[in-house]
């Protein structure tokens, strides 16, 4: 099967190494198109502009590395107007480009790969693990963080 893809985030530079080393990677590739936003908050030109160019790119996957929650807000704006399946990838960009260095194995296996994201960007990410994670807890307790989440003879697993 023939899955073309498309990345939309990030610098033009990185996109270019990426593109490059997911060529490299994966020979046979089709990545059809890229697009490096302007670093501006996200509205009605980012999402006409943005649907024109994976439109006409006739991508079947687009990528969207943009950082949280941005990214998170283009994928549901352009979801509704682009007729592709679209994946919030964080700074895998980054990563696979080579342009940001990854944890450590031992540390992304032991949970705490946050940490060494903090500790390599703390102006741009303390916010979010802060404020976001203790939000993300509040909720967590406030919903009953031991509460029996499957119902008893239930072989779906069926939440309640």
């Amino acid at each position: 099967m023939d899955v073309r893809h498309f990345f939309l985030g990030t610098t033009p530079e990185t996109l270019t190494k990426l593109i490059t080393a997911t060529e490299t990677a994966y020979p046979g590739l089709q990545v059809v198109g890229s697009w490096a936003p302007p670093f501006a908050p996200l509205d009605e030109e980012f999402f006409r502009y943005g649907a024109e160019v994976v439109t006409q790119s006739r991508a079947d996957v687009v990528w969207v590395g943009l950082g949280a929650p941005k990214q998170d807000e283009a994928v549901v704006g352009l979801a509704d107007r682009v007729d592709a399946t679209f994946v919030a990838v964080g700074a895998a960009f980054d990563f696979l480009a080579g342009t940001m260095p990854e944890a450590p194995l031992w540390l992304q296996n032991s949970g705490l790969e946050w940490a060494f994201r903090l500790g390599s960007d703390p102006r741009r990410l303390w916010r979010r693990y802060l404020i976001g994670n203790a939000v993300f807890l509040s909720i967590v307790v406030r919903r009953g963080f031991g509460r029996k989440m499957v119902r008893h003879g239930d072989p779906f697993g069926t939440v309640r």
